[in-house]
């Protein structure tokens, strides 16, 4: 890679990093993000909050883990939906729409499969007023907890929960007006990197499609990042977009 397509990468990578604006531990909702080494988008927090004491669900919450599983693996969009709080859903006006939509594709890129657990931690009473990039409808009073196996490795699905008419709900927070204005920026990016992803992808052939795909059997996303940025004479966010093309997945 050339010094002017090095110099780009660094500049859309740290652009890119401004424009998510990533958050702290006291900001919420979670989704596992360990994918292609992700980190949490704004109004999300890490998959594992510090000091938390996992317990055992109730009857009532592992019945409701179990039909939010089933919503995602039917990657049912309504189905999901139908799950969160009806309080947490009518802040996503038409300028928050796109928000709440790429929040559902996120839940389906990875299906979870049968020996899943379940477990269930207390937020903090104060855990929603310290949340600075989402506001909170309704308080959040604990954080469902689902670990699965995916390609030998152990992820966690973690999502905010709390009771509304005898009924355990998702809760999401709804992005505050500065976090919006981040969002934008960076689907503003993304659109910029698919468009470079389109016009790379009919170059992409044998061997490079067979080495892409040696290197995410490994788990090595980066590396099969590297290389198609090498071998195709991108930047790097480019690169993995096609990767993320090959393997099958969508990156957005």
């Amino acid at each position: 890679m050339n010094v002017r397509l090095f110099s780009i990468t660094i500049v859309l990578l740290f652009l890119l990093r401004v424009a998510t604006n990533r958050v702290s531990p006291s900001d919420a909702q979670n989704v596992d993000n360990a994918l292609a080494g992700e980190k949490p988008d704004a109004g999300e927090e890490p998959s594992h909050a510090k000091g938390e004491t996992p317990e055992p669900p109730s009857p009532a919450q592992k019945e409701f883990a179990d039909s939010l599983v089933a919503a995602l693996n039917s990657k049912d969009a309504a189905r999901l939906k139908a799950l969160i709080a009806p309080e947490s859903l009518t802040c996503f006006d038409q300028s928050r729409q796109p928000y709440l939509d790429g929040w559902l594709r996120r839940q389906f890129r990875v299906p979870i499969g049968k020996d899943y657990q379940v477990n269930v931690a207390k937020l903090p009473p104060d855990f929603s007023t310290k949340a600075t990039r989402v506001k909170f409808p309704i308080a959040p009073t604990d954080a469902l907890i689902i670990s699965y196996d995916d390609a030998g490795a152990r992820r966690t699905y973690r999502r905010l929960i709390a009771q509304q008419d005898n009924r355990w709900r998702l809760i999401l927070g709804c992005p505050t007006d500065a976090t919006m204005v981040n969002f934008n920026k960076s689907e503003q990016i993304k659109a910029k990197v698919a468009e470079r992803a389109d016009k790379l992808m009919p170059k992409v052939k044998e061997p490079l499609t067979s080495k892409i795909r040696a290197l995410l059997a490994k788990d090595d996303r980066m590396g099969a990042s590297k290389l198609c940025a090498e071998e195709l004479h991108t930047d790097l966010l480019t690169a993995r977009e096609v990767v993320a093309r090959v393997s099958g997945e969508e990156s957005h």
